[in-house]
């Protein structure tokens, strides 16, 4: 079985579960803690599909849009996105006036790990927080399992040869997620037009010409 972009990871459906289960037993608030690229906000907008279906009102809301945002009264759950561009000293007063305005909701507040530095020095939204869930870079295996579901089948020359560029990308990488895909996908593409079939050299080399070309 082969995974593709759309599906998420273990870790991811585990934050998620984590995130489903705070929010339907009301709690205040709950964190959602990752380095880019771990598909915080992805997992998020399925989270919200998941709560609709239960018959929640929530909604995603980037920081640097919540101040300008006028939020409804049947809104129930609101994930602040990116709060790491938040000011420490608007953080609390933000978030208070959107309880004032909305009683009922309740908050995720998703960020780098920037956020948990905000939290902490904010007691009184500290001591909300009944949840806190992290997304982390994959595994080796789970790199493995996402480059399977993208590469073609047909651009190796043996099982060896799969492990090694699945071994090279996760390296390359660091195992986070958006970055696997996209060098992937990349791959993907030369090995259709590469007579020797796909190598770990070969994506060195994807990898060595994309950092040229950002620089």
């Amino acid at each position: 079985m082969t995974r593709t972009d759309m599906q998420l990871l273990s870790s991811q459906e585990i934050a998620k579960a984590k995130l489903l289960y705070a929010m339907e037993k009301e709690c205040p608030a709950a964190i959602l803690c990752g380095p880019s690229g771990t598909g915080k906000t992805f997992m998020l907008q399925l989270l919200i599909d998941d709560l609709k279906s239960i018959g929640h009102v929530g909604r995603v809301i980037p920081w640097l849009t919540l101040r300008e945002t006028i939020l409804s009264e049947q809104l129930d759950v609101l994930v602040i996105d990116s709060i790491d561009d938040a000011d420490e000293s608007e953080l609390g007063s933000v978030i208070y006036r959107c309880r004032n305005t909305t009683p009922r909701v309740r908050f995720i507040l998703v960020g780098t790990g920037r956020l948990l530095t905000l939290i902490s020095r904010d007691q009184s939204l500290e001591k909300q927080i009944e949840l806190r869930a992290a997304l982390t870079s994959c595994t080796q295996s789970e790199t493995h399992e996402l480059v399977a579901g993208i590469l073609p089948t047909d651009s190796f020359r043996g099982v060896r040869n799969i492990t090694s560029v699945a071994d090279t990308i996760h390296e390359i990488t660091g195992g986070i997620p958006r970055d696997i895909v996209k060098l992937a996908k990349l791959a993907a593409v030369v090995a259709m037009n590469h007579p020797d079939g796909l190598s770990s050299d070969i994506v060195e080399q994807i990898h060595w010409k994309l950092d040229l070309s950002a620089a």
